[in-house]
């Protein structure tokens, strides 16, 4: 019997591997939760800097005001975007 697959769970973790990799080539150290009960996505450090990290996938750019993005990123300190594999994140990580 073929197990049927959540496409909203699957575009999820996908775009959680998107930005692990993505920071990682960033030179950031990046920490996720072994039982997905946390209250962000990822941890990450660079330079003895930590930040939470939280991630979302969309099929399409949102047009959202600053207050959307704010109550998304409520929970972590930037958020990760992933659109259709693009990523932004607000704020703006620099390399």
């Amino acid at each position: 019997m073929e197990k049927k697959v959540d496409k909203r769970n699957l575009l999820g973790t996908v775009s959680e591997l998107l930005v692990a990799i993505d920071l990682m080539q960033k030179g950031y150290e990046v920490f996720h939760s072994m039982d997905g009960k946390t209250s962000c996505d990822f941890m990450i450090l660079k330079n003895q800097f930590s930040q939470r990290v939280e991630v979302r996938a969309k099929t399409y750019l949102p047009k959202w005001g600053s207050k959307e993005i704010e109550r998304m990123r409520a929970k972590a300190d930037i958020l990760a975007l992933v659109v259709n594999e693009a990523i932004h994140y607000y704020p703006i990580i620099k390399e």
